[in-house]
């Protein structure tokens, strides 16, 4: 989660809408798969330029976090904070900051042990 934190803090990658991984962009839910070890993106091309499959062992998508990807978020899950919500604030237009600090809010307050101990935990 940390390692997921620090990426889309870090402004090293492009923000996109409604692929997990265009061209050179990304959504957040494709910067999880970028820092994972468990995808391989294979290009594909489409009217609207080049898009990448999320290639894991279990599931192949453009779109959607592969499940393999979805229990490393189990706790964003658990708290009404899930995948399908993150990707919703990512294609109407809020920073991966801004995600990112909704993540930090949601896990601080309703599993404050999570992040704790991290730099993005409760002091």
């Amino acid at each position: 989660m940390v390692k997921w934190l620090d990426a889309l803090y870090s402004g090293k990658y492009k923000q996109g809408k409604l692929e997990l991984h265009q061209g050179d962009k990304y959504c957040c839910m494709g910067v999880l798969c970028e820092i994972s070890d468990l995808v391989e993106w294979e290009p594909i091309k489409r009217n609207t330029g080049i898009v990448y499959i999320a290639k894991t062992n279990d599931s192949v998508d453009t779109k959607f976090l592969p499940s393999e990807l979805c229990d490393s978020s189990i706790k964003l899950k658990r708290h009404s904070l899930g995948p399908l919500i993150l990707t919703n604030m990512n294609d109407i237009g809020l920073s991966f900051s801004m995600i990112a600090d909704a993540i930090i809010s949601n896990l601080n307050t309703r599993h404050p042990d999570y992040l704790k101990g991290t730099k993005y935990g409760k002091a």
